[in-house]
């Protein structure tokens, strides 16, 4: 009879290692900025037709408003006039935020109030794409040049 392997063994699972980048540290947003985000995901469970859509524009704004905010303070970049069009919910619970061209994720996959960093963004979608499309705009660009 062989002995078991216990699953802690054999390392971090592919999932987890996802939603941890390695090089750089998540925007994580207040918690009453969280707060706000976690209710308005729960309220939507209870919402049908039309009103489920008012619903998810009002999450999505939340959330894209959480992420950039949490850009301007840590890296003094400041969005483009059209940012909202950038952005997509989650089609199955509408909890994860994507950016919407690639479908690339923005939120951990376990806290959907934690925000993956540029950097991090920066390799599917390289810095060209997201100074175009995201955060044309430097606040501070001594901060940025600093990076």
């Amino acid at each position: 009879m062989t002995e078991g392997v216990e699953l802690s063994d054999l390392g971090p699972r592919s999932e987890d290692l996802e939603d941890q980048p390695n090089e750089t540290t998540p925007y994580i947003i207040s918690a009453s900025e969280a707060a706000v985000i976690r209710n308005q995901e729960d309220a939507l469970a209870r919402y049908t037709g039309s009103s489920i859509e008012h619903q998810r524009r009002e999450l999505l704004k939340t959330k894209v408003d959480a992420f950039l905010k949490a850009v301007a303070a840590r890296d003094g970049l400041l969005p483009g006039p059209l940012i909202y069009d950038e952005f997509v919910l989650d089609d199955v619970d509408g909890r994860a935020l994507y950016i919407k061209d690639g479908l690339k994720r923005v939120t951990y996959k376990n806290n959907t109030a934690r925000y993956l960093a540029l950097s991090t963004l920066e390799r599917d979608l390289g810095v060209d794409w997201i100074r175009t499309h995201l955060f044309p705009i430097i606040k501070n660009p001594s901060r940025v040049s600093e990076k």
